[in-house]
């Protein structure tokens, strides 16, 4: 039997080569195997092949990139300290609540320390799969780490240059209107317009209106060369505190029309203002919205309302805007919905004349030129798979491990459900002609990110099947391979310009070492490579590190989540990575456990689902997958999770006793 040293050693022909001595002594064909040829070996003989052969440039080149890429990688393991002692259980929690939190902002000041965010941050998945791993302790930060509020004063922005209104206006009509167009694009024209022909005659709304534009659009441009050749002397914050100065003078309009689009702009700024202290607010600011939004009766429809069709048009698009940041933010921070599916009866937003671009505007946004308000009703659909993911897979479990009034089968259910509806998204989404564009790869990340959080381990999932580790699999990849083109055509800031963003970053990673420790402890999973995503979670890394130096504040406490990532990966792959640089301890590997290079699930383009089969454990029809589901975990739960996590072991209880439950009732 071959042995794992012979499967894996590089079969790289020599360009120059002739027989060894002892073969072309007694004239036989000698195959030129370095470091000894095979009738050598048989014979356990000398041979000198290493003195005949000689090898051409690009294999030594290759063989020196394999190096430097294991020596790339063995440096990460360097940087986190050696650690003996695993995390108490009240670590574990707090590493775990902590990088929950970071969804809302991180617990960087003393009105955050409290707040609760729900198990869809990430916080179940992030303490279970530290638990299991036996994570030591990190080091502890001093206090919370750097202000990021040290300054008293606020910067005010002067009306820029009309070539840079013009180029703003167009980055919001691309990045902010193609995905949230409550504003009239006439309108918006008619008010940068104004502005410069005739701005005593601009009102104090239209004022905030450009201003708080001009620092969605600005906070865009970050790596956008072209701007960036315009010199604006203004900042983001500086444009967004000039409107914020002028909101308090039309705040009173906040229960109307107007008003809240009003307050949707100031929420879109909380979703991607950086890394301010806020975020926590933009959850309170969404429900006061939707509680508005109600009162005015824009989630419904009603014929006898005496409107023309411009304005129903712009009440529909409203609501559905309010829905979207508010499923969104509950999503986010994993905290109840404001208002259930079966109460909205406001028609879906439809095409209009206003949404004729002008051939600058298309040129900047080639995907809402060719497909127009279809963006809009694709992200509509995710927000509110999204929103049924959170009443079900993440519905709160009381201390039997029971959720009140639902069963595991009526989740399983709604599970199958889910996974058909994001299966119907997904034909239509591909169905789109936009796969090289920025909003492909926005969308596509949002839905790889729905998957995780539906079939990573969760209050009703603690411990996903095979089927569901291969879908988290495929979606970190996904996310990756999104994250990579956007980061190299527009830079990071496209990625990682805000907490959120580094929480999704995070818990992508997280979810790729969750994946590779699974197969490679859980399944037994038969696969030429030990782990797939190391380059994954090593770009995770890399992105995070980039992200922090890009806000400047190289020394944040942020730091400590990049740290935890950094020594989860080591725990995962270190043996392995041992092994890959030590040729004695590869020699000793069994086939059973080959090891190889990192090639992660990059070049796979299939869909997360395919691997689904009518029986797979990830469908739950009629009730029988639920059962197909347990008996696949259980005897793992049996094997390594006895006594490790006390929430585990009262899931796991209630979840069997409703099995035999429901035997009984149908014997």
């Amino acid at each position: 039997m071959a042995t794992s040293e012979q499967l894996h050693q590089p079969q790289i022909l020599p360009s120059l080569s002739r027989a060894c001595a002892r073969c072309h002594t007694r004239k036989v064909k000698c195959d030129l195997k370095v470091p000894r040829c095979t009738s050598c070996t048989r014979q356990d003989e000398e041979c000198n092949i290493t003195e005949c052969v000689a090898y051409s440039h690009a294999s030594v080149q290759q063989l020196r990139d394999e190096l430097e890429r294991l020596r790339a990688r063995s440096s990460v393991l360097e940087r986190v300290p050696a650690r003996t002692s695993a995390m108490t259980e009240q670590q574990v929690r707090s590493e775990a609540d902590e990088l929950g939190v970071l969804a809302i902002g991180g617990p960087r000041r003393a009105d955050l320390l409290g707040s609760y965010v729900g198990s869809a941050t990430g916080s179940t998945f992030a303490r279970i799969f530290l638990k299991q791993l036996g994570l030591a302790p990190l080091q502890a930060h001093d206090g919370d780490g750097p202000s990021f509020e040290d300054s008293i004063t606020y910067p005010y922005a002067a009306l820029p240059p009309e070539r840079v209104a013009a180029h703003l206006l167009h980055t919001y009509i691309a990045r902010i209107h193609t995905f949230w167009p409550f504003l009239r694009l006439s309108h918006l024209r008619n008010l940068f317009q104004a502005i410069y022909r005739e701005p005593h005659r601009s009102s104090t709304q239209d004022k905030f209106t450009i201003f708080i534009v001009l620092a969605l659009a600005a906070a865009y441009c970050a790596d956008d060369k072209t701007y960036l050749r315009m010199a604006d002397l203004n900042s983001p914050d500086a444009y967004y505190q000039t409107g914020l100065r002028l909101f308090s003078a039309v705040a009173g309009s906040a229960r109307n029309l107007a008003g809240l689009q009003n307050l949707l702009l100031l929420g879109l700024w909380m979703v991607d203002a950086g890394w301010d202290t806020h975020v926590d607010d933009l959850w309170h600011l969404s429900r006061y919205v939707m509680s508005v939004a109600i009162e005015l009766g824009i989630h419904r429809r009603n014929q006898a309302w005496a409107m023309t069709q411009d304005d129903a048009d712009t009440r529909t698009r409203t609501w559905w805007c309010i829905y979207n940041l508010e499923r969104y933010v509950a999503v986010t921070t994993g905290r109840v919905l404001s208002v259930r599916e079966h109460a909205i009866d406001a028609p879906e937003p439809s095409p209009t004349n206003d949404d004729r671009l002008t051939p600058s505007e298309a040129t900047s946004s080639p995907a809402l030129h060719r497909v127009g308000v279809k963006l809009f009703q694709l992200a509509i659909k995710l927000r509110r798979i999204g929103g049924r993911i959170l009443e079900s897979v993440y519905i709160a479990r009381g201390a039997d491990g029971r959720a009140p009034l639902t069963t595991f089968k009526q989740i399983c259910d709604e599970f199958e459900s889910l996974r058909l509806a994001l299966e119907d998204w997904k034909r239509n989404f591909d169905a789109l002609d936009i796969k090289e564009t920025r909003e492909h790869s926005e969308l596509k990340v949002d839905y790889c990110q729905l998957l995780l959080i539906m079939h990573r381990p969760s209050p009703t999932f603690m411990i996903p099947s095979q089927d569901m580790v291969t879908v988290c699999s495929k979606a970190v990849s996904s996310s990756v391979r999104h994250w990579q083109r956007m980061q190299s055509v527009y830079g990071v800031s496209s990625v990682c310009r805000c907490s959120r963003q580094l929480h999704s970053i995070l818990m992508v990673g997280l979810a790729g070492l969750y994946c590779d420790w699974q197969s490679s402890n859980v399944f037994e999973a038969s696969t030429t490579f030990l782990h797939r995503h190391g380059p994954d979670v090593d770009f995770c890394i890399d992105l995070v590190e980039r992200g922090l130096a890009h806000i400047q504040k190289p020394n944040s406490h942020l730091t400590r989540y990049r740290n935890l990532l950094q020594a989860a990966r080591s725990k995962v792959y270190g043996a392995s990575l041992g092994a890959m640089l030590n040729p004695d301890i590869r020699a000793q590997a069994g086939s059973s456990q080959q090891l190889g290079p990192d090639t992660g699930f990059s070049n796979l383009s299939a869909d997360a689902y395919t691997t689904f089969g009518s029986s797979g454990a990830a469908e739950f029809d009629a009730g029988q997958g639920m059962e197909s589901y347990f008996n696949q975990i259980s005897g793992y739960f049996d094997s390594n999770l006895v006594g490790l996590d006390e929430n585990l072991t009262i899931w796991h209880d209630a979840f069997l006793e409703e099995i035999r439950s429901n035997r009984l009732a149908e014997g």
